[in-house]
């Protein structure tokens, strides 16, 4: 079994169950948690070409229907049920590092090892450095000029109130 695929199943052993009783859904990478703002969204990247590594990228975009795009619409529809971190612009995502405990955005990324099958110890890891997303979560939600931000195309951008008012 590749060691990638070890890291995987102690995710799923370790930290999956945690981030599920936060109210996430999904499967590895991608996970998702819906909620009356928006969605927050969480996404496991493992180094394919180097060291036995990851790194824990997450995002938010506001609520949305669905968003078809590309030159004359011929990518598959995202939706609320399949966007995921890539999706989303620079200013609306960001990587875990546990050196960012201000959880600000544009952060240097940091890459979780998992080297000599230390699993365990890179999913304590993980778990350990988690709160900085949900403070960068919290923080996203309420700062105001995110209030009406939706999901148009490649970038998460602020929705016209006109375009929302004449929707009701």
């Amino acid at each position: 079994m590749a060691e990638s695929d070890k890291m995987r199943a102690q995710l799923k052993q370790d930290v999956l169950p945690y981030l599920r009783s936060l109210g996430f859904k999904g499967s590895l990478p991608h996970l998702r948690r819906i909620h009356d703002q928006g969605i927050d969204l969480l996404c496991f990247q493992f180094n394919k070409w180097g060291e036995p590594e990851l790194v824990l990228e997450y995002g938010y975009t506001g609520r949305f229907a669905s968003w078809h795009g590309g030159p004359t619409d011929q990518m598959p529809p995202v939706t609320e049920k399949n966007v995921v971190v890539w999706h989303l612009d620079l200013d609306y995502r960001g990587r875990l590092n546990p050196a960012n405990t201000n959880a600000q955005n544009r952060y240097p990324e940091y890459w979780f090892g998992f080297q000599d099958e230390r699993y365990a110890e890179c999913a304590k890891q993980i778990l350990d450095c988690y709160p900085i997303a949900e403070l960068w979560f919290n923080n996203i939600k309420s700062a105001p000029e995110n209030q009406n931000i939706g999901f148009t195309g490649l970038r998460a951008l602020k929705e016209k109130k006109e375009k929302k008012t004449s929707n009701l």
